[in-house]
C-alpha cells in the first residue's frame, strides 16, 4: 500500500506539472477531492461513487492509458480493496497493468508493482494458475531488467516454488526450489535472509519428495540441514533439534526403524541433558522413542517407556490431544505383543472413541485406529 500511495503522488504531481491544467484536469481531481473527503469521514459507499465516476472522467476525457486515467483506476481499486470487492478488482488490475505497459514501460515499477500485487490478489483468491503465470510473467520481466542473481529475484522463485508444489506441478516446483537452493547474488551472499530462504527451501523440497515417493533424494535434503545446523549452531540448538527429528521421521515413515531409533536417542539424551522435560522437542523425542520401541518389539522395556510418554502428553497436553490419543493407540499395541488381549481392546476402543468425537471418522489418526481394529477383528 505503501509504494502505492508513492505512486499516486508521483502520477498526481506528473499531471501538476504539465504546462497548463484544464478545465477536464481540474474537474478530475475535484472528482478525486470528494471521494477521498467522503472515504475520510466515514462515508465509504460514496466515495466508491465519486470515484468511479473519477475513472470514467478520466478515461473519457484523458484516455485509457493516460497517467490521471491509470491513478484513478488504481485508486478505485484501493477503495474496492475496503470494500472487500475482490472478484472486481481483477479486471481493474488487468486494465491498469495494459496501461501502464503502454505509458511506462514493462520494467516501470509502477507496472511490476501492479503485475505482483495481481498475482497476490489471485492468490487470496486460491486461483493458484493465474497467480503463477503473473508471477512467471513477473520473474522474466525482472530478469531481463536487473539479472537472474538479483535479490528482488528471490522472493518470485519462492512463491513460484510454493505454487507448483500446491499446484502439484512437481517438476517446476523442482526446478525453482533448486534455482532457490543454487541462489548467490554477486552481493549479500551471505545475507541472513538468502540464508534461511535456502534451508526452508531444502525442507520443502524434502518433503516434496517424499510425497512422490523419492526418499533418497529427500533424506539428501533432511541430512544436508542436519549436518548444517549441527555445524553452525550446535547439538543443542532447537533448529538442529528439530532437523534430527526430521531425519530421524524421515527414516521411520521409510521403515527403517533401527537408524529411526538411533537418532531418536540421540536426540533425547541431548535434550534429557539441557532441556526441561516440560520442552516440546524433548517431549517429541520421548514419544517417538518410545513409539520405536514397540514396534521394534524391545517387550518391558518399551511398556515402561510408553507409559511414562503417555503420562507426560496427558500432563502437558491434556486427555484429549492427537498425541495423547496416538500414545494410547499404542499402549493398546503394547498389550496386544505382550498377549493381553482384553486390556488391548479397551485401550484401542478409547482411543478410537476418543479420535473419532474429537477428530471426526476421516481424520487420519482415527482411520488408523479403525483400521487396525477392523483387522484384529477379521
Amino acid at each position: 500500500m505503501k509504494y502505492v500511495s508513492k505512486v499516486i503522488v508521483f502520477l498526481l504531481f506528473f499531471s501538476a506539472c504539465m504546462a497548463h491544467e484544464s478545465a477536464e484536469q481540474q474537474q478530475w481531481k475535484v472528482l478525486n477531492q470528494k471521494a477521498y473527503a467522503c472515504l475520510k469521514s466515514g462515508k465509504l459507499y460514496q466515495g466508491v461513487e465519486w470515484m468511479e465516476e473519477s475513472c470514467e472522467y478520466a478515461t473519457q476525457n484523458f484516455g485509457e492509458n493516460h497517467p490521471d486515467t491509470l491513478t484513478s483506476i488504481n485508486n478505485l481499486i484501493l477503495f474496492y480493496v475496503k470494500q472487500g470487492r475482490k472478484t472486481d478488482i481483477v479486471p481493474l488490475y488487468k486494465k491498469l497493468i495494459t496501461g501502464a505497459k503502454v505509458t511506462f514501460g514493462d520494467n516501470h515499477p509502477f507496472t511490476l508493482t501492479s503485475i505482483e500485487r495481481l498475482a497476490n490478489l489471485y492468490l487470496s483468491l486460491g486461483n493458484l494458475n493465474e497467480a503463477a503465470q503473473r508471477y512467471e510473467e513477473l520473474l522474466e520481466t525482472k530478469t531481463n531488467a536487473l539479472g537472474k542473481d538479483h535479490p528482488h529475484i528471490l522472493k518470485i522463485l519462492i512463491n513460484l516454488a510454493a505454487l507448483h508444489s500446491g499446484l502439484k506441478h512437481m517438476d517446476h516446483a523442482e526446478s525453482f526450489y533448486l534455482r532457490i537452493i543454487n541462489f548467490k547474488p554477486s552481493t549479500q551472499k551471505n545475507h541472513p535472509e538468502i540464508i534461511k530462504a535456502r534451508l526452508n527451501a531444502r525442507a520443502d523440497l524434502a518433503r516434496m519428495y517424499e510425497s512422490i515417493d523419492q526418499p533418497e533424494l529427500a533424506e539428501k535434503q533432511y541430512q544436508y540441514l542436519y549436518q548444517y545446523y549441527s555445524q553452525t549452531k550446535g547439538e543443542q540448538h532447537d533448529a538442529t533439534l528439530r532437523s534430527l527429528q526430521d531425519l530421524a521421521q524421515h527414516y521411520s515413515l521409510n521403515k527403517n526403524d533401527p537408524k529411526a531409533l538411533d537418532l531418536f536417542e540421540k536426540g533425547y539424551e541431548i535434550c534429557k541433558a539441557n532441556r526441561q522435560d516440560t520442552d516440546p522437542i524433548y517431549f517429541l523425542f520421548q514419544k517417538n522413542r518410545a513409539i520405536l520401541y514397540i514396534r521394534l518389539n524391545k517387550g518391558a522395556a518399551a511398556e515402561k517407556l510408553i507409559q511414562k510418554a503417555y503420562e507426560k502428553s496427558v500432563d502437558l497436553y491434556g486427555q484429549t490431544d492427537a498425541n495423547t490419543i496416538m500414545l494410547l493407540f499404542y499402549i493398546g499395541i503394547q498389550h496386544e505383543k505382550m498377549g493381553r488381549a482384553q486390556q488391548a481392546k479397551e485401550c484401542l476402543e478409547r482411543a478410537l472413541d476418543q479420535s473419532r468425537s474429537i477428530f471426526g471418522p476421516s481424520h487420519l489418526l482415527t482411520e488408523t485406529i479403525d483400521n487396525h481394529l477392523r483387522m484384529k477383528n477379521k
